[in-house]
C-alpha cells in the first residue's frame, strides 16, 4: 500500500540570479528578451546616468551591463525609459542545467515529507513517463513564527529532478511525492466503509446474509484505506 501526496507547480531553474543596476539613471536600451540564451560577459543592458544637478549632454555617461555567467533570461523587471536607483532588480537569469519546482502544502503533507523522498513528475500535456526527482527542500514557517502570521502558502517544498529531460522552464506540472510504502497491510476501497456516528465499519457476508463489523482505519490515499482491526484476510466485504 502506498501513500502519496499530489502537488503542483511550475519548472523554475534551481540557480537563479537577479542582475541589478549599478547606479542612479535612465534604462536606454535592453539587448536581450526573456528567453534568450546569454553567456558570461555578454552585454545585456545601457543605462544612461547622469551628474547630479547638471543637465546638459555633457555630463552624462552611458553605462553597460553585463551578465556574470551563462544562462537563461527568465524576467525583464524594469522598462525602457524608466528612472533607477542604484542595485534595483533589473532583470533575472536562471541556469537550465538544473530544474526543479516549488510547491505549496498543508501543514499536514509538510510533516510528512522528508528531504530525499521520491517523487513522480509529469506534464499533463505531455504523455509519457513522467520524469523522476526528489524532495530536495522542505520549508515551514509556522514552525518559525506565532501561528496566524504567515498563510498557508509560506509551507512549501522544492522538488528537484533526476533529469531534465522533455521539460522546459515555465512547464506546469504534476508531482505526487511517495511518503509511504507498507507491505502485507489489509485494506479497503473508501466505498466499501460504511460511518455510523463517526464509527466505521463494513458490511461482511456471511452465508449469504449481511452482518456489520466495526473496523479501525489507519492511514488511506485516493483508492486505499489501511484496516487495522476488525477484518480477517478473505472476508467477503459487501460494497
Amino acid at each position: 500500500m502506498i501513500e502519496t501526496i499530489g502537488v503542483r507547480g511550475a519548472v523554475s531553474p534551481a540557480r537563479e540570479t537577479l542582475i541589478n543596476t549599478p547606479g542612479e539613471g535612465v534604462l536606454q536600451k535592453y539587448f536581450v528578451h526573456v528567453g534568450d540564451h546569454v553567456d558570461a560577459g555578454q552585454v545585456l543592458a545601457v543605462l544612461k546616468s547622469e551628474a547630479a544637478g547638471v543637465q546638459d549632454a555633457r555630463s552624462s555617461q552611458f553605462r553597460i551591463i553585463v551578465s556574470p555567467r551563462d544562462g537563461l533570461v527568465l524576467s525583464i523587471i524594469i522598462s525602457i525609459g524608466q528612472r533607477v536607483i542604484a542595485n534595483q532588480p533589473l532583470l533575472s537569469i536562471g541556469e537550465p542545467d538544473q530544474l526543479e519546482i516549488r510547491a505549496a502544502l498543508s501543514l499536514d503533507e509538510l510533516e510528512k515529507v522528508q528531504i530525499g523522498m521520491e517523487v513522480d513528475v509529469s506534464a499533463p500535456d505531455q504523455p509519457g513517463s513522467p520524469t523522476k526527482g526528489s524532495i530536495s527542500y522542505a520549508a515551514c514557517f509556522f514552525c518559525i513564527y506565532p501561528a496566524g502570521l504567515l498563510k498557508a502558502e509560506d509551507q512549501f517544498i522544492w522538488i528537484r529532478f533526476d533529469n531534465n529531460a522533455d521539460l522546459s522552464i515555465g512547464d506546469a506540472v504534476e508531482a505526487r511525492i511517495y511518503v509511504k510504502h507498507t507491505d502485507d497491510v489489509l485494506w479497503l476501497p473508501p466505498e466499501a466503509i460504511q460511518n455510523l456516528s463517526g464509527a466505521p465499519f463494513v458490511y461482511l457476508l456471511v452465508n449469504n446474509h449481511l452482518e456489520t463489523s466495526l473496523i479501525a482505519t489507519g492511514f488511506q490515499t485516493d483508492s486505499q484505506i489501511e484496516i487495522i482491526s476488525g477484518l480477517d484476510e478473505g472476508q467477503r466485504v459487501f460494497k
